[in-house]
């Protein structure tokens, strides 16, 4: 999965910056609403019987408009996870 942190800096710079100042996406794209922070993402999926498998900051670079990896998480962030019932390979 790959989604937002909810955090103010996230609201600042997917909605404020991309929707309205710059207009990179069409306005209304992101709802902070459903932005979720990386544990509670975590707990809700552990929850629900599945374990962590990695996760991962991810940062846009607006002068190379592309994605790269990070180890911030605080504004993108990418998360994987297996069910816990099957193998680990």
């Amino acid at each position: 999965m790959s989604t937002f942190n909810k955090t103010y800096m996230s609201y600042i710079l997917s909605i404020c910056m991309a929707e309205y100042v710059l207009g990179i996406v069409p306005k209304g794209t992101h709802d902070w609403n459903k932005f979720i922070n990386p544990l509670d993402l975590i707990n809700k999926c552990e929850k629900a019987g599945m374990e962590l498998i990695h996760l991962q900051g991810a940062e846009y670079e607006l002068l190379r408009n592309e994605m790269k990896y990070s180890k911030n998480t605080e504004i993108n962030y990418l998360v994987s996870f297996r069910n816990k019932k099957e193998p680990k390979k």
